[in-house]
This record gives C-alpha cells, structure tokens and sequence, in this order.
C-alpha cells in the first residue's frame, strides 16, 4: 500500500468510535450506506475482504480545490478526522472497486425476473424491463483547457460527469454506465 495511505488507514482506524457508531443498527447502517441491515453489511464486507487487502490506492494528480467539490469526500474526511488529500484517493478506489464487484454480484435481471415484481403501478406497462436516465456529477474545474471544454456543460455552468442508470420497475439498479466526462 502506498505509505501516506498506510498513515490515513491507521488515522481511520483510530477514529473507531464513527464506524461503531454507524454499526450500532440495521437503521444506521441503512442510513448510511443503503444496505437494509448490519447482516449484509458484514456478509458483503466479508465478500470483499480478500480482493480489499490487496487494492491499490489511486494516485491521480492533485489539483486546486472548488468550494463546492467533492462534498461527500470533504464529509467523510471529516467524520474519520483525515485530510481531503487522504481520503480523495481512498474514496475514488473504492467507488470505482466496489462498483466491479457488485456488478458481479448482482447481474443484470432477466425479463421474467423483472416481470415477477412489476409493481401494481407499472400494470398499464406490462413490457417495461427498465427505467432510463442520466445523471450528472458535478466535477472540479480542469486545468487542461481541452478537457475543461469537455466536460463544461453550458446550460448547468459546470463542469460535470455524465453516467446513464437503468432501474427496474420495482427500483432495483440494474445498469449504471461507465462515468462519461466529454461534452454530448
């Protein structure tokens, strides 16, 4: 692991009391992460133990902070008492780890499976299988010129990354794209 995150882990590791906190109920745990109980929480976490201890950390250049980038990275830094700078790197890998393992473990649903939980709302739309629709992430400003101008939306007046998501009738995410950062 590259030595400023071995000091972030064991900075988080310290910081115990937010993870105990989080882990006291299913509800929390919900809240939190999305999971609906502590018992998936650790069954996936138990899942991605293995290939997690040999992750490599994102090393990406660093760049001068907006006031309004990365607010999930700034909250959680806080919450476990690290730098951006520590947690920026940690966060991006696991996003982007958690995003292929998932993937995996949750393929995408055939047509009878979508069929036998349409909910009662989709019975007018008896053949919808999924849900589409875009979504944009808001981006720290470029300093390459070339890529400020491709990722610039006019419209928004900020510079954003578009990803497509795919649900299914009865909410489940079945499809999120690759992250598209040029202009359409």
């Amino acid at each position: 692991m590259y030595e400023p995150y071995k000091m972030s882990v064991m900075k988080i590791k310290k910081s115990c009391s937010v993870q105990k906190n989080i882990l006291l109920s299913s509800k929390k745990v919900q809240f939190y992460t999305g999971l609906p109980n502590n018992e998936t929480f650790h069954a996936l976490f138990e899942y991605v133990k293995p290939k997690a201890q040999r992750l490599v950390y994102w090393k990406g250049k660093k760049q001068r902070q907006e006031k309004e980038r990365d607010l999930a990275i700034k909250d959680i830094a806080e919450r476990f008492s690290v730098s951006v700078g520590y947690m920026s790197p940690v966060f991006n890998t696991w996003v982007r780890f958690l995003r292929l393992e998932l993937e995996a473990l949750f393929p995408y649903p055939s047509a009878d499976q979508v069929k036998q939980k349409l909910p009662e709302s989709f019975s007018k739309f008896p053949n919808t299988r999924l849900i589409v629709d875009c979504t944009e992430i808001y981006v720290q400003k470029q300093t390459a010129l070339k890529a400020q101008r491709q990722t610039w939306l006019n419209y928004k007046y900020r510079n954003t990354h578009k990803i497509l998501v795919g649900i299914t009738p009865d909410g489940t995410v079945a499809y999120v794209s690759p992250v598209w950062w040029k202009c359409i």
